[in-house]
């Protein structure tokens, strides 16, 4: 059985919630996270190449031999599946990262990260 896992970015870090609701708000314990679902961001359950878990908007840079390509990794409704996009292309299906992808941040603490190469 998979766990189910997400953490949020609260401006300045990334925060595990202890709960969040149906409508996509992070709920802590002692207060709440008044933002929605744009601030959350899921597991994939997939691990880079040095063992990172890939979350939702982390950004993930393949090796220089697998085109070294530098894409966020988002949820597909058409594809049903996790893929790497990158403004240049359509995306791609999130596999192999184990082998051939690292972690190099996220959308929310390192937005020019996409822009860079």
């Amino acid at each position: 059985m998979r766990e189910i896992k997400f953490r949020a970015w609260d401006g300045e870090k990334m925060v595990s919630p202890d709960y969040i609701r149906r409508d996509g708000v992070a709920i802590w314990e002692e207060n709440s996270c008044v933002e929605r679902s744009s601030c959350i961001m899921q597991s994939t359950g997939l691990k880079d190449k040095n063992g990172v878990e890939i979350y939702e908007g982390d950004v993930v840079k393949w090796d220089e031999k697998n085109g070294g390509n530098i894409e966020d990794v988002q949820w597909s409704e058409e594809e049903l599946a996790w893929i790497c996009h990158n403004p240049k292309d359509n995306g791609s299906w999130l596999c192999c990262a184990d082998k051939i992808g690292t972690v190099i941040g996220n959308i929310h603490a390192n937005p020019g990260l996409l822009g860079d190469k």
